[in-house]
């Protein structure tokens, strides 16, 4: 994997963890405008859960992901950025997965 992104990613967690550090991944939101796109972002999404697994990281990834393919009319018309709605939906869900990690006590 040298050079990859899941490489670059794993060099990110390692030198985070070495500053006494916790690191907090989420999975990417999809990308409307283009399925290419989209195909990387799921690619990333999987790279995400294979480094929490492999790093004990301990937690469930917040998943942006599976919430904007069900609720794509939170984003705007370019099919890239999510709308107003959107945006406080994404704060929910960082609440929600960071609720009780780190000591943190979230309330949406």
């Amino acid at each position: 994997y040298a050079g990859s992104f899941k490489d670059y990613i794993q060099q990110i967690i390692t030198a985070v963890n070495a500053a006494g550090k916790n690191i907090i991944l989420a999975k990417a939101p999809p990308y409307f405008a283009s399925t290419a796109r989209n195909d990387l972002v799921v690619q990333y999404n999987q790279v995400v859960d294979e480094l929490i697994t492999e790093n004990a990281l301990g937690y469930v990834a917040p998943d942006l992901y599976s919430y904007f393919i069900v609720n794509q009319s939170e984003y705007d018309v370019d099919g890239i950025h999510p709308n107003g709605i959107g945006y406080q939906s994404m704060a929910r869900i960082w609440c929600q997965g960071l609720n009780g990690l780190l000591g943190l006590v979230c309330i949406p």
